[in-house]
């Protein structure tokens, strides 16, 4: 009976380190990800693929709400994530590798001028809830931030003078911008807020542990060979 229960035992632990199939979750911003006739598509997703055949291990993709972000994280629903760090995905996960930085700015219409970052507490903001650009901005309590629905939100704020600022990476918000057929033109000199640098964050919930080396070897491998930019760049000319 030991034995058998031994053997089983061993059985079970083989077929669970056999699963090498991680979860990513894919957070819904244009371009970085979106649903199309059923599939996760986008930056995110591209990248998760790429890891995917570079490792080896099966990666299911999860489409969610930036601010879900980290509540899947700290649950464990989700095994990693690649997005900017802040003080409360640290606390629920792991920093594997920084991928790529993208330029956050802040930027108004024409006419708004923004040359230091005091200028901000002339006006009402707006930017996406859970986005964390950095400490300083978040717990600064002179800024008038309106947390909103997405960045499409954020742009027709502006547009309507709404609000006189928007606060976001530079690509995502240019990109967003030629979606909804506003021209670059109509906005003044973007003041560049910070860099945030993107890092693989893996959960500390997570069950599959096992794969992290596997995973950071992967991520590795795309950040040297250009590949993780060439998936950006590519999604950027669309």
């Amino acid at each position: 009976m030991k034995k058998l229960i031994t053997l089983l035992l061993f059985m079970l632990t083989v077929s669970v380190y056999s699963e090498d199939k991680l979860t990513i979750g894919v957070f819904k911003i244009l371009p970085y990800g979106s649903l199309e006739k059923g599939e996760v598509v986008g930056i995110i997703p591209d990248i998760a693929k790429r890891l995917e055949e570079t490792s080896g291990i099966k990666i299911k993709k999860k489409l969610l709400p930036y601010k879900r972000m980290i509540q899947s994280l700290e649950s464990g629903s989700i095994d990693f994530a690649i997005f900017f760090l802040s003080n409360r995905s640290q606390e629920v996960s792991n920093k594997l590798i920084p991928l790529y930085d993208l330029n956050t700015i802040a930027v108004g219409l024409k006419g708004t001028k923004i040359s230091k970052y005091q200028d901000l507490y002339k006006h009402q903001l707006a930017t996406p809830r859970g986005v964390r650009y950095s400490p300083r901005f978040t717990n600064d309590e002179k800024m008038k931030v309106n947390y909103v629905l997405d960045y499409n939100y954020a742009i027709q704020m502006l547009i309507n003078k709404r609000v006189g600022v928007v606060i976001a990476p530079e690509k995502i918000l240019m990109f967003q911008m030629q979606k909804l057929g506003h021209k670059k033109s109509v906005l003044d000199k973007p003041f560049i807020l910070t860099t945030n640098t993107a890092w693989v964050q893996f959960s500390k919930k997570s069950k599959k542990k096992h794969l992290i080396d596997k995973l950071i070897k992967a991520s590795k491998t795309l950040k040297d060979n250009k590949e993780v930019i060439k998936i950006i760049d590519k999604h950027y000319s669309l």
